[in-house]
């Protein structure tokens, strides 16, 4: 868990994990937290944002899948993909993962 880069094949919408960090730890998630992926192309495109999209695995290491949606499908003349979570607390508040770069996802044909 927790890929900086990770490479998958054209058409890939089995779930991908990733574990969220605060400071080199483990983010704690709670039943309360809506979590929503920011998924662009190398373009900047964003090809999705939502939460449903989203399985925590482990709330308490911070664990979570994206399931990519087959409308979302990974081609690789659109690679790299970048990846974000955000986590909405249920006060309103905002969290984004990873703090720094972003999660890549490099795509190859199939």
């Amino acid at each position: 868990m927790g890929h900086r880069n990770l490479d998958v094949v054209e058409g890939w919408t089995a779930r991908l994990d990733f574990q969220l960090l605060s400071c080199g730890s483990p983010f704690a998630l709670t039943t309360a937290d809506t979590i929503a992926p920011l998924v662009t192309d190398r373009d900047g495109t964003v090809i999705a944002t939502a939460s449903g999209q989203v399985t925590v695995i482990t709330g308490s290491s911070g664990e979570v899948g994206w399931n990519p949606a087959t409308t979302n499908t990974l081609q690789s003349s659109a690679e790299p993909y970048y990846v974000r979570f955000e986590v909405k607390d249920n006060l309103g508040k905002y969290a984004y993962f990873p703090m720094a770069e972003p999660f890549t996802i490099g795509v190859r044909s199939a």
